[in-house]
């Protein structure tokens, strides 16, 4: 074989072998930004339910405010589960916990969704026993179910830590405060529900630390409420 034709075999190997390298690279490439995707995808849509439920808890802290707790109670009986008619058109977790079952997951997002399953379904079971023995307790007096409900609309991820130190403070009667009410702050945060709210917060927290070990910023992407606060 002249060298001519060793020369031609070879710019022709380098034509063939090139490109290929370079499909390679841009597969891997697509797929990230695939996943990354997904990610987004996955964030908005989780987030889009956790605000119609956050709509939910507001509507009945706005009936406590309203009307008082045992109006707000007599209200979540119903509208936990079913939702709330129009004008407010709330849903209730009849619809909220089947949509967060139904969330497409991408692979590091799997660990999200199994929490968000976790927090909703434990957070309606909460509330079928507490409106059970909420029921029962109707027959006594008004003390005892004014609390055995087991939902706290009111307590969120945000204002853990400030319920938390109210419920430490010493009951003093010239604090102006009512015994009633300090002992409120203290069902708020000895509960099952309370507890969720703190697992839901650590959820968030580990949220966002996957959308930012995969490169995606929450504010540029629109998901405002897992930014840096």
């Amino acid at each position: 074989m002249n060298i001519r034709l060793r020369w031609v075999l070879l710019v022709l190997l380098l034509i063939v072998l090139v490109p290929l390298t370079g499909c390679g690279s841009s597969k891997v490439d697509t797929e990230v930004d695939t996943e990354r995707e997904a990610i987004i995808a996955f964030t908005g849509e989780a987030l889009q339910i956790e605000a119609q439920r956050a709509e939910l808890m507001e509507y009945f802290v706005d009936v406590d405010t309203r009307y008082g707790r045992l109006v707000q109670n007599f209200v979540m009986a119903e509208a936990f589960s079913g939702g709330v008619l129009p004008p407010y058109e709330l849903s209730g977790f009849n619809t909220l916990h089947p949509l967060v079952m139904a969330l497409d997951s991408p692979q590091p997002m799997q660990i999200i969704k199994e929490s968000l399953i976790y927090i909703y379904k434990t957070e309606w079971e909460e509330f079928e026993k507490g409106k059970t023995k909420w029921r029962e307790s109707l027959k006594g007096k008004e003390e005892d179910y004014l609390w055995e409900f087991g939902v706290y609309p009111d307590v969120t991820m945000d204002n853990l830590d400030y319920l938390k130190q109210e419920a430490a403070k010493p009951y003093s009667p010239d604090s102006g405060e009512g015994l009633l009410e300090h002992s409120y702050f203290q069902h708020k945060v000895d509960n099952e529900w309370y507890k969720l709210q703190s697992f839901r917060r650590d959820v968030y927290t580990q949220w966002a630390q996957i959308l930012k070990d995969n490169g995606i910023d929450p504010a540029k992407e629109g998901l405002t409420d897992l930014a840096p606060r």
